[in-house]
């Protein structure tokens, strides 16, 4: 958060966001295991009512999630997206064939959004993402029974390019789009390369780490730290850092 974050302690701001995510439905979901621990060999049986919950990657401690904000997850229950009746008649889910020779498999139409509260981290390299989980809940006697929903599968998708361009370094909303076309460029091409993986990785020694932290805490001062106070905490030992 603005509030708490320190460039001495912590890489980066966490800056809030409202994340809208829209579920057109579900494609060529196979044949699901009737007893889990016996996968196919117990036989199979078409998902009836999946659920799809949407959640963003947490940054913050879990003593402070409860203090970070509203729920950050989305549910969506295909049996309660559709209570009334003339639109579950149009959503009717239908079976396709994946390839020759396979079996059936099934389609659900949801048709449903939700927005989400999140943090999300200034720097690309972090790369925050989504986690899209598909479920079956269990029959009504498996319930009973004290079986968990079974996990259909899972998805986890990229949010380091859907970041808002006024997030990068030099980005001004008082100014025009055309006019800042290249600075954006530049900008999101930067914190791509951050995010690639690198040939080697090689730790810094104290000394190169000494240099860079004298370097930052150098920079900071330039832009309105106090000099004395940014260059003191340069020149702690790296374990204090």
């Amino acid at each position: 958060f603005k509030e708490t974050y320190d460039q001495r302690h912590h890489l980066c701001r966490l800056r809030k966001a409202t994340l809208h995510f829209s579920l057109l439905g579900l494609r060529d979901v196979a044949p699901l295991p009737r007893v889990e621990a016996l996968g196919s060999a117990g036989g199979t049986v078409h998902a009836e009512k999946p659920s799809v919950t949407v959640e963003v990657v947490q940054f913050v401690a879990p003593e402070e999630q409860k203090d970070a904000g509203k729920a950050r997850k989305l549910e969506f229950h295909f049996g309660e997206a559709h209570q009334d009746p003339a639109k579950m008649k149009r959503m009717k889910p239908w079976v396709s064939t994946i390839h020759a020779g396979s079996g059936r498999a099934k389609n659900f139409d949801f048709l449903e959004a939700g927005k989400l509260q999140c943090l999300l981290p200034e720097k690309g390299v972090l790369e925050p993402y989504l986690v899209i989980r598909v479920s079956e809940a269990p029959s009504a006697v498996g319930a009973s029974l004290g079986y968990e929903p079974y996990s259909v599968g899972e998805a986890l998708v990229s949010l380091e390019d859907r970041r808002p361009c006024c997030w990068f370094e030099g980005i001004s909303l008082n100014k025009s789009y055309a006019s800042q076309q290249g600075l954006l460029a530049q900008a999101a091409n930067k914190s791509h390369g951050q995010a690639l993986d690198k040939e080697k990785y090689q730790e810094e020694t104290e000394e190169e780490l000494r240099r860079e932290i004298l370097r930052r805490r150098s920079a900071a001062a330039r832009r309105g730290a106090p000099k004395e106070v940014a260059v003191q905490d340069a020149l702690q030992a790296p374990s204090d850092v």
